[in-house]
């Protein structure tokens, strides 16, 4: 199972930040680390039912596998305006877009709208 640590190593690589095998000094994964946290929380706010716990280094990534590559596509477009070396490919901007929508897929609900009855009864008034 991945951590959030991998989650955020994998953002870095995605930018080409870090090469592979190469490690992140301390303060570089803390920010990461915080921009995940950040994000995840965010998505409540952007009509997601996720509801998130604040992650450390060693916790297990909490949405499953099949979400790893998505969010650490989301989370290297987060902090690509960071980091002036960052490099934004038009394929990892596709995979951060196909991540929200299979996160929109699983955690987005819409609510059951309803109306007054008043409403009802203004529009049979006025079309007859």
């Amino acid at each position: 199972m991945a951590t959030a640590r991998d989650v955020v190593e994998k953002a870095f690589k995605r930018l080409s930040i870090v090469s592979s095998g190469e490690p992140l000094d301390a303060e570089t994964m803390s920010d990461g680390l915080d921009a995940l946290n950040g994000m995840m929380f965010s998505w409540k706010a952007d009509g997601l039912t996720y509801e998130h716990t604040r992650l450390t280094f060693s916790d297990d990534f909490p949405l499953g596998e099949e979400f790893t590559d998505g969010v650490s596509a989301l989370l290297a477009i987060r902090l690509s305006p960071d980091f002036v070396t960052g490099v934004v490919t038009p394929q990892l901007t596709r995979e951060a877009d196909n991540a929200w929508h299979q996160l929109a897929g699983k955690y987005f609900v819409v609510e059951d709208v309803s109306f007054d009855p008043i409403f009802y009864n203004m529009n049979r008034r006025h079309f007859q």
